[in-house]
């Protein structure tokens, strides 16, 4: 269901925050609309949660890291 798979969109997102303040001492906001999409993604492939895990890490985790490394190098 919709509110099952935005939760556990909220844990694994919760997870990658806890790595970003851990390894970086940076703090992850993620809006209500990321937790939304990813959900609704996850909802229409019929795949289900287990598409969560993939979404986070073939889309979200690449651009985030590109961008950590990124401002790691401007300084």
């Amino acid at each position: 269901t919709e509110p099952r798979l935005r939760e556990i969109v909220r844990l694994k997102l919760a997870k990658i925050q806890a790595r970003m303040m851990d390894a970086y001492g940076a703090e992850m906001t993620v809006g209500e609309e990321v937790v939304a999409h990813v959900a609704a993604h996850c909802r229409t492939t019929d795949a289900g949660a287990r598409a969560i895990d993939q979404m986070l890490t073939n889309g979200l985790l690449p651009d985030l890291s590109t961008e950590v490394l990124e401002r790691l190098a401007a300084g």
